[in-house]
């Protein structure tokens, strides 16, 4: 589960994507979380991972946030 943690007025819209069946079937298997936050939070925002309700510390890879032209903000988390 991706988790997004900040101060915002407007919730931030997750979208987790699965890994590709190339990668599943090369025993690998990544999952990437997008998270499009709204303008008032400035890019103030931690995107976390959680596997089976505990905190995954490990093997997480997290962008920046990036204003984009409609004034929200991506981040994009890789686990």
């Amino acid at each position: 589960m991706c988790v997004f943690s900040g101060s915002s007025l407007l919730p931030p819209v997750l979208t987790v994507f699965p890994p590709s069946s190339a990668e599943l079937q090369s025993n690998k298997a990544s999952l990437v979380c997008l998270s499009i936050v709204p303008s008032e939070s400035k890019g103030f925002a931690d995107v976390s991972w959680l596997a089976g309700g505990s905190p995954v510390t490990t093997g997480i890879s997290t962008s920046t946030a990036v204003q984009q032209p409609d004034k929200t903000f991506q981040i994009s988390s890789y686990l």
